[in-house]
């Protein structure tokens, strides 16, 4: 796998290394530069590996750096905006096939994984009517993970999700504090050689031969390439103008342990509700705070874990 996504960022480098797109330089224009040209080698090798530079440490650009790691021809730099990293965010669904990526991956990372992990793929999932509690439609997660010999789909906190992508890379690979501005390619007068020199906001110049945008909704790396506004009018993305409210119910539902989550539809809204996504409980003893883990439930049991009598729910409006 990390091999495949190897030859395709290889592919996208020689494209930018084509000869229309890095026109020779005037002498004028030569003597203008202030760094002295470096040739940049057309074999890629060890010595002198395809540089890929990744705008956003979110799970795309986590994701992508924990592909690469492995190809010692491969040198990655992930640059994040935010100065560190905090816990935020609620569950999210990897699917059958996103679980398996990471399976074929790296089988550490998957079971790093799994140990936060709550299977819903093997559960009933589906949509209901909001005012009659009546099905309308039924979602076979199952079957075709089964089938497939593949994981079951299912959910995770996106922070513990995002510190096991980050503890799986090596020091140095992740530049927090500086968000991308801008990018150019084979520009005459660059500061640095590259195909691809990126422009942080604080003036610094990254070269590169591939530039990944993993930057968000509100990307720098799509602004750039479409000139355009990163947000707002011209930018062609928008908010969506949903607000969501996030907590957990405790409570003794008829169908737990039978249904992974069913997403009420009414009008102008709808209400999720989803079996408790696995988290370390505290409780208290003597004063002090004991952490204790749920425990782990792996998806080669075809079965449901037991009912936790918990649940996660979230009301958009």
């Amino acid at each position: 796998m990390a091999r495949v996504i190897a030859a395709l960022l290889l592919t996208a480098a020689q494209a930018l290394q084509a000869p229309h797109a890095r026109p020779a330089p005037t002498r004028q224009q030569a003597a203008a530069v202030a760094v002295p040209d470096t040739k940049i080698p057309d074999a890629i090798s060890a010595e002198h590996p395809l540089r890929v530079v990744i705008a956003g440490a979110g799970v795309g650009g986590l994701t992508l750096a924990n592909a690469l790691k492995g190809c010692d021809h491969v040198d990655v730099q992930l640059i994040e905006k935010t100065s560190a990293f905090k816990r935020f965010g609620g569950p999210i669904q990897l699917a059958s096939n996103a679980m398996q990526l990471y399976k074929e991956l790296d089988a550490n990372l998957y079971d790093q994984i799994e140990s936060k992990f709550t299977w819903t793929g093997n559960l009933t999932n589906g949509i209901k009517d909001g005012i009659r509690d009546e099905w309308y439609a039924k979602f076979d997660l199952a079957s075709p993970a089964r089938d497939r010999g593949m994981p079951y789909t299912g959910v995770i906190e996106r922070p513990d999700l995002q510190e096991i992508l980050l503890g799986n890379l090596e020091e140095g690979v992740v530049n927090n504090g500086v968000g991308v501005h801008s990018y150019t390619t084979g520009a005459v007068g660059s500061r640095i050689t590259g195909p691809v020199d990126v422009k942080l906001e604080d003036d610094q110049v990254v070269a590169g031969d591939v530039l990944v945008g993993a930057d968000g909704i509100w990307s720098q790396v799509r602004a750039a390439m479409r000139d355009e506004p990163a947000r707002g009018d011209g930018s062609g993305v928008a908010y969506s103008g949903y607000t969501v409210f996030a907590g957990e119910l405790a409570y003794n539902s008829p169908d737990n342990g039978e249904v992974g989550y069913k997403v009420y539809i009414g009008p102008n809204q709808y209400f999720v509700i989803t079996v408790r996504v696995r988290r370390p409980l505290l409780r208290r003893r003597g004063g002090g705070r004991v952490l204790e883990r749920a425990p782990r439930w792996r998806r080669e049991h075809d079965t449901a874990p037991p009912a936790r009598h918990r649940r996660d729910a979230a009301i958009t409006c």
